[in-house]
């Protein structure tokens, strides 16, 4: 009752009982010759998914959640042999001399276990049984017999998924990405053992018969299959390696490699992720270092032949390439002023009789580049006041800008409407001869640091009358307060809206302004945020 998941089960011969680890609520079973069946071990952790027997008949047990190894040595007693880094022990090992082996594995996201039908259709996250779960990072650990760990493999491209180890001790791991099963020394050197055409390795196991001893029998998912390893090395052994992306186009250099014998290596190159009838062939096999002739492209892919060494062992490829210089492009370019809100922001929009930005002569540019390549880029900026040809220099002499943003202080300029134009140049990551640029002119950027005139400011009786006047405008907002309080009221135009550069109130303020004598002072912005007061006395 109430379990979903059997993730795992191991036999104890000697007392003829069969353990399964199971799920949710990670427990494992103890079920007996005649079919009952007793809680043995219960865990925090949401599923136990791993399990094995030690040489002294303690049982071993992985969780999936927080990534325990158990030590069980009786019914309800254990103790924590490791916590690793990361969601679920996937398997145990136990070779000779006591010593364990545990791969445990990390996902950027915790895959979901299968739904069970006939349940209420829920289920809880589990471990990577999914054939399309995304890869994760795998690690295999090693523990002697006094419990102490070594971390022997770790990869970062793939999770594991199979865990075997031969008749000499030797680990086996199989990867939940390219089909593969891996093997490691007790010098960490890593061999790769097979490479099937399928994408997770499920199940390692091997035979135990006179004529087949430490074969490896493969099963695979994504899709299903059962192989078996004929052979390790010889010389008709092939490497071909994953497919290599520079990111974009590309020209490929010198290819060399370190093996302990003669190898023949081989390149081809296309543009598409995974090789198709669109990549070129299999170059001619080359023995020593030698220039890439596969074409350019984005993707590349080497293959080994061992041929005349059976026993070559290869450790490394060096592929020097690199890609095709795309120019930057400048998007767009913004003009604010300095610590105004930005263009169409809710936060750029006063309301009514509260506090404006105040002005500010500088004016803050940005911009967006597109850069493919992801070069180191240099901005120059210029501007010209608009009906002008000659465009100046933003910058200050000897400045060079890496930024995408600049503060221009205009305060010197006089006041009209200006273009900005911004260059973008990858010079910094390219020889002369291959620098790319791109210039971008704005739309016309506003300079205006004078603020506007209150030509006109009188009051008859309780009607007020004002005319503001700027020299560029438009005038865009008119306020009032009265006897020094710092409480201003919007006004509003003569002609219902505040458009141009020369506009007037006119206006009953007898609900603002009481009866007697007092101050009025009126407050006129420009568009710039320029203000200017004056004021009149009522009676």
């Amino acid at each position: 009752p109430d379990v979903s998941h059997v993730w795992a089960l191991s036999w104890d011969k000697t007392k003829s009982a069969l353990f399964a680890a199971v799920g949710p609520d990670g427990r494992v079973f103890r079920v007996t010759l005649d079919g009952k069946s007793s809680v043995f071990f219960h865990c925090d952790q949401p599923h136990i998914v791993s399990l094995a027997l030690a040489d002294n008949g303690d049982l071993l047990a992985g969780s999936s959640g927080k990534a325990r190894l158990y030590r069980i040595t009786g019914p309800g007693r254990a103790t924590v042999v490791s916590e690793f880094a990361g969601t679920e022990v996937k398997a145990i090992a136990v070779a000779k001399n006591n010593v364990v082996y545990a791969i445990s594995n990390e996902y950027g996201e915790q895959p979901e276990a299968p739904k069970r039908g006939g349940t209420n259709g829920r289920s809880t996250p589990g471990p990577a049984i999914n054939a399309k779960v995304k890869p994760g990072k795998g690690t295999l650990t090693r523990f002697d017999a006094t419990g102490k760990p070594e971390k022997m493999m770790h990869n970062d491209e793939f999770h594991y998924t199979a865990l075997a180890v031969d008749a000499d001790g030797k680990p086996f791991v199989g990867t939940g990405a390219e089909g593969r099963v891996y093997t490691v020394d007790d010098a960490h050197v890593v061999t790769l053992v097979a490479d099937a055409d399928e994408s997770q390795v499920g199940a390692i196991g091997f035979s135990k018969g006179s004529q087949n001893v430490g074969v490896p029998f493969l099963a695979t998912s994504d899709g299903a299959a059962f192989h078996r390893v004929v052979a390790q090395g010889g010389s008709d052994s092939v490497w071909t390696s994953k497919v290599f992306d520079a990111g974009l186009r590309a020209k490929y250099g010198q290819i060399s490699w370190r093996s302990s014998g003669p190898l023949e290596l081989s390149t081809r190159t296309g543009n598409t992720s995974a090789p198709d009838s669109t990549w070129s062939g299999w170059s001619n096999p080359v023995t020593t270092p030698q220039t890439i002739s596969s074409p350019q492209a984005r993707f590349i892919q080497v293959r080994a032949r061992w041929g005349r060494d059976p026993k070559a062992v290869l450790s490394e490829v060096m592929l020097p390439f690199v890609t095709e210089n795309i120019r930057p492009v400048v998007l767009d370019i913004d003009a604010e002023q300095k610590g105004a809100a930005p263009r169409g922001s809710k936060e750029g929009l006063v309301a009514s009789g509260g506090e404006p930005p105040k002005h500010d002569s500088v004016m803050k540019l940005s911009w967006k580049v597109d850069n493919p390549d992801a070069d180191t880029l240099r901005y120059r900026v210029d501007f010209r006041r608009e009906g002008q040809n000659v465009w100046r220099d933003a910058l200050k002499p000897g400045e060079v800008l890496t930024k995408n943003e600049y503060e221009w202080d205009t305060l010197a300029l006089p006041e009209g409407k200006y273009r900005v134009r911004v260059e973008a140049s990858d010079e910094p990551a390219n020889p002369p001869a291959d620098v790319q640029k791109h210039a971008l002119e704005s739309q016309p950027v506003l300079v205006d640091n004078t603020p506007p005139v209150v030509t006109e400011l009188t009051m008859n009786g309780r009607r007020l009358h004002v005319r503001a006047v700027d020299g560029l405008g438009p005038i865009s907002r008119i306020e009032m307060s009265v006897d020094g309080k710092l409480e201003w009221r919007p006004l509003a135009p003569a002609d219902g809206l505040f458009d141009t550069a020369d506009e007037k109130i006119d206006a009953d303020v007898s609900t603002l302004v009481p009866a007697g004598s007092h101050i009025v002072t009126v407050r006129a912005y420009d568009a710039a945020g320029n203000s200017a007061l004056r004021e009149t006395e009522s009676r």
